[in-house]
């Protein structure tokens, strides 16, 4: 069976993983598939949801889950935007 690659894996580690200033995107698709930077780490009341805030457009902050949040690509970095998994599957084979 393949093992998914780093970027594609979802935090288990309840944010251990993240710092704050790290550019992140949802795996959920019903968030926008823009990027964000994480701003605050788990909240101590809630430490399943890290305080983000979407990139460019930082007028504002979210919580997103941790086990619905991955680390960006570096293709993703590029392209300002998640990319899809037929995109990051194009991006490995090039």
């Amino acid at each position: 069976m393949n093992k998914p690659n780093l970027p594609q894996q979802t935090n288990q580690n309840n944010g251990v993983d993240f710092l704050v200033g790290d550019v992140i995107v949802s795996i959920c698709n019903a968030i926008n598939p823009v990027l964000f930077e994480v701003r605050e780490l788990a909240h101590v009341t809630y430490p399943e949801f890290i305080k983000c805030r979407p990139i460019p457009n930082g007028d504002y902050f979210c919580w997103l889950a941790i086990n619905e949040i991955r680390t960006a690509t570096p293709s993703e970095l590029q392209a300002n935007r998640r990319l899809s998994e037929a995109e990051l599957a194009l991006v490995e084979v090039s």
